[in-house]
């Protein structure tokens, strides 16, 4: 609010249309009133119809005309519609957003004036909606731009290669990261899990899976990130779902085997230790012995178990009711079965007697 009162909003409407009043209780309307009957220094008698009343301010010319937008206000909006949960329009209107800025931004090139250049944060705010959208090849295109404009900024910088140092690439202004690594994982196993069985096959839905373990084979060596878990076990997951099991053991073992050390109890976070860098975890382990008793493989689930209990790592209850489940959904008949059935079967029993 403005300070002092009415009275000040009242001495400012005044002000703004020509109407402040003067200490001897006369308006600016009536001192010009009274001077018509004598001329003024330029020779003219003004009239009642010759002042004007218009208002001092004016309107701006944004006004009238869309301002024009910089790339924080293109950044602002992106993240704006990202961030909702369950909005999957707002997620559209976010690439939009982004495709309209990218337009616009080849228009300002040919016409030699200043472009508006998406930098990281629109391009990994374009990424975690294509992950939200599950469009898993226009999460695929916006990460091979940003390895062009990558390419094309170390060539200016320097000749000599350095797509693998880190240390340099994070310098620059557009650069890939690790967010946008998982925002293009998640995409494609988002969009392999919406796929129908029925309406897809099984090429088809292997499709989004097999682009980002293409990808993933060449991160470490042109941008220097290093791989872990978490970049595995999502995609290893996926291929197992599909009964591709090969191809999860395959990415799983691809990662080194964890070092010995204590399980972090009562919730504490895990201690860091720089030799369990790009190490399997519990989960990479779980999906070892799931995948073993998918397929029945009795010996590799207890090896697998047996590594995993090496390694440090314990499974859980939720673990053995899951892996247990398994095994009964691959046998014909159940041993263990509810109470109810038993109950029932029971009856039916006594009644046929």
């Amino acid at each position: 609010t403005i300070g002092g009162g009415t009275a000040t909003i009242f001495a400012m409407a005044r002000s703004m249309w020509g109407q402040t009043t003067q200490e001897g209780g006369t308006t600016n309307q009536q001192q010009q009133q009274s001077s018509n009957l004598a001329p003024n220094n330029y020779g003219t008698n003004p009239t009642p119809n010759n002042i004007d009343f218009s208002p001092k301010w004016r309107p701006p010319s944004l006004r009238t005309n869309v301002p024009t937008m910089n790339s924080q206000g293109y950044a602002s909006i992106i993240w704006r519609n990202v961030r909702k949960r369950n909005k999957p329009s707002l997620w559209q209107y976010a690439l939009r957003t982004y495709d309209r800025m990218g337009k616009r931004d080849e228009e300002q090139q040919k016409n030699a004036a200043a472009p508006v250049r998406r930098s990281n944060s629109h391009h990994q705010g374009a990424l975690l909606a294509a992950a939200k959208l599950g469009s898993w090849e226009k999460a695929i295109e916006i990460f091979e731009l940003v390895e062009r404009e990558q390419e094309k900024l170390l060539q200016k910088k320097t000749t000599q290669p350095l797509a693998g140092n880190r240390k340099t690439v994070r310098k620059l202004p557009v650069h890939v990261t690790d967010d946008m690594v998982v925002s293009m994982l998640y995409a494609c196993v988002r969009a392999m899990r919406r796929m129908s069985s029925t309406e897809s096959s099984l090429e088809e839905r292997r499709r989004p899976l097999d682009a980002a373990r293409k990808i993933l084979e060449t991160v470490t060596v042109k941008h220097g990130i290093i791989l872990e878990s978490r970049h595995y076990n999502p995609l290893a997951a996926a291929y197992q779902k599909l009964g591709l099991r090969q191809e999860a053991i395959a990415l799983v073992r691809s990662l080194k085997d964890r070092r010995i050390g204590p399980e972090p109890e009562d919730g504490n976070q895990e201690q860091f230790n720089v030799y369990n860098v790009g190490t399997k975890d519990k989960a990479s382990y779980t999906l070892l012995v799931t995948g073993a008793v998918l397929e029945e493989d009795w010996t590799g689930a207890v090896d697998s178990l047996r590594n995993m209990t090496d390694a440090g790592l314990y499974p859980n209850q939720r673990h053995l009711n899951a892996w247990t489940e398994v095994s009964e959904r691959k046998t014909k008949h159940r041993n263990t079965r509810s109470w109810k059935k038993k109950r029932d079967e029971v009856w039916i029993e006594r009644g046929l007697r």
